[in-house]
């Protein structure tokens, strides 16, 4: 469908203002899928193709025939961007022909595209047109299963999300009207919306504002102009607050290569890989620590109830009483699962990586010594060069082997669940921990204040010395700076958002229970939680997490354990395909749950510990 905005008043300079003005006209108006409404809302890109995706995409070639069809028709292609006034000199390359991929998105196929990629195009032009004649240019050609796309790659909308101050004015004009938006969310998305959460929003961290940002699931149909209208009529008269939809949810498993991160003789260590007996996937294994209980003393780690509780497999009656009550200290009712590591989904990634690098150092060390045997032959002396790489890769070959070893002994039994959250709700927020007691022949590497990369640094600096045991226990602050060390993405730190976000949970993610075990049901199905975004440098937002993450703890520049990350929530539509922030309990509420998790008739509980 061509663009056509020709009904526009002489474009504002900022790609922001623009796509505003195209947001509140009638051109949006009426039913469609969120992708087609940020598609038609954005004027710095044209594509032929139906109901795209938001970008970013994965790219690969296209197929060398159809490559060389649409490569022929070069001269005619510039022809028609030049009659349209699109310059060349402002191309960020040659127009190329691709597959465009967006891995795990709902019903999109891979697609064939010629795209023309422009930078910072000064005087902005409808795209729509030149697309348009491109295409019937490929279809005269006979050329039928290639679309086009014409962007311009500095302007087209990629959002990233930054923490908002907690102290910023709009922040209190959200709070007061939070309340009435998840009701008009309600009764017209339903569960269709996942997240409602206040940010900096925009291209990147200078340019970016305070938005509302509403994420919801890939293809949701919705009137979205009548819906955004509807939630400016519940704000304060005051101002209306910018909205934003954007795809998105809430994340799951995933497995990962460990190759990098795992010891070389198999010690155990913080960040890695866990799972229970007869799971594929996991999560990371967050903190080593101490539960006492009166006199006696559990040696262990945390971790997350979902990471460890019963498998899938296991019986209804075990997995119902696991989810309802957690798993206790006093009694084993058989919710006392099993510990491995690495999960199998783990295992796999992290041996298919080793092979690949240590046949790759193979392939190396037989170069290396087939020069050394002819230089050898013409007794020409070995360059001192040679020797020194033959022993490197010698010496990373056997470092590659060992762990390669070690992997193949995988999963092996780490410990066993000793006391858990269940699927609970604490201060209208999800309750998710467990306590795991290690087997006692388990070697374990103690972790210390890592050494923090620059980028990852915070901005007012660390106030405390890496290699130090950590301080202790403190709580999830608004607007504080945070590192985790997880299994899928290693150490990354953020910031605590100014604002909890608002989630909406599924049908199953929705059923919580008290510390007695009795069954809360969430109407609507929503709970405020603390929400971490990543924070390097001054440029576009990153992934705080991953899917896999779940388990890590959050702790802070002073060396304290301030908070247990147990999921994600992530959007489609940024700089990565997916841009996940993290989601976390504040640590007063875990310690506070295990004290009533593991209370007797006499009042004693257990108390955790570093």
């Amino acid at each position: 469908m061509a663009q056509n905005w020709a009904w526009l008043p002489t474009p504002p300079d900022s790609p922001r203002k623009r796509r505003q003005q195209l947001r509140e006209s009638e051109e949006v108006s009426g039913m469609m899928q969120i992708e087609d409404y940020i598609y038609r809302t954005d004027s710095y890109r044209s594509t032929s193709m139906q109901h795209p995706p938001p970008l970013p995409y994965r790219t690969e070639p296209a197929d060398r025939r159809t490559t060389e069809e649409v490569e022929a028709l070069g001269t005619d292609i510039f022809a028609i961007l030049e009659t349209h006034g699109f310059p060349r000199a402002r191309m960020t390359g040659m127009p190329v022909v691709q597959r465009l991929l967006k891995p795990g998105y709902p019903s999109y196929n891979p697609t064939t595209v010629l795209r023309i990629v422009y930078r910072d195009i000064r005087l902005p032009r409808p795209m729509g047109p030149a697309k348009d004649e491109l295409l019937d240019l490929l279809r005269r050609s006979g050329i039928a299963n290639v679309e086009v796309e014409i962007l311009d790659i500095e302007k087209t909308f990629r959002p990233s999300l930054f923490a908002i101050s907690a102290t910023a004015p709009e922040v209190r004009e959200y709070e007061s009207s939070k309340a009435k938006m998840i009701e008009v969310l309600e009764n017209t998305l339903r569960g269709a919306w996942k997240t409602m959460c206040m940010y900096q929003f925009g291209q990147n961290k200078r340019k970016s504002s305070p938005t509302v940002v509403i994420t919801v699931d890939p293809r949701a149909r919705c009137n979205w102009h009548k819906l955004m209208l509807e939630l400016r009529e519940v704000q304060p008269m005051v101002s209306h607050l910018p909205v934003e939809f954007l795809p998105g949810g809430l994340g799951d498993l995933a497995g990962n290569s460990q190759f990098d991160s795992m010891q070389d003789y198999g010690i155990a260590q913080v960040g890695e890989s866990i799972t229970v007996a007869g799971e594929q996937g996991g999560g990371t294994l967050g903190l080593f620590a101490h539960l006492t209980y009166g006199e006696t003393t559990y040696w262990g780690f945390l971790t997350n109830f979902h990471v460890v509780r019963p498998a899938k497999s296991a019986e209804a009656d075990v997995i119902n009483r696991a989810n309802r009550h957690g798993s206790s200290l006093h009694i084993d009712d058989g919710t006392r699962c099993q510990v491995v590591r690495f999960a199998p989904k783990d295992i796999t990634e992290t041996v298919l990586d080793g092979q690949q690098r240590a046949e790759e150092l193979k392939a190396e060390l037989r170069g290396l010594h087939q020069r050394k045997y002819y230089l050898e032959l013409k007794n020409t002396p070995i360059p001192r060069d040679i020797n020194t790489s033959t022993t490197e890769y010698e010496k990373l070959l056997a470092r590659y082997e060992r762990r390669l070893g070690v992997a193949a002994t995988m999963p092996t039994g780490i410990g066993r669940v000793l006391l858990s959250s269940g699927a609970t709700m604490w201060n209208n927020r999800v309750g998710d921990w467990a306590f795991v007691q290690m087997f006692e022949n388990i070697t374990y590497q103690p972790f210390t204040f890592p050494t923090i990369p620059s980028p990852q640094k915070p901005s007012r600096g660390l106030n405390y010395q890496e290699g130090m045991p950590l301080a202790g226990f403190g709580e999830m602050k608004a607007n504080e700076w945070y590192f985790k060390v997880g299994k899928s993405t290693g150490l990354t730190s953020g910031v605590c958002n100014g604002v909890q976000v608002s989630c909406r949970w599924n049908a199953g993610d929705s059923v919580r229970h008290d510390m007695s075990g009795n069954q809360l049901i969430v109407e609507p199905k929503v709970t405020e939680e603390f929400v971490i975004l990543s924070e390097v440098g001054d440029h576009v937002q990153t992934d705080f997490c991953k899917p896999g993450d779940s388990g890590s703890v959050l702790i802070n520049r002073w060396g304290r354990v301030c908070g247990l990350l147990y999921g994600s929530t992530y959007t489609y539509a940024g700089i990565d395909l997916n841009v996940y922030a993290g989601l976390a309990m504040t640590m007063p509420d875990v310690k506070e749950t295990i004290k009533l998790k593991s209370r007797n008739n006499d009042g004693q509980h257990a108390v955790l510990e570093l």
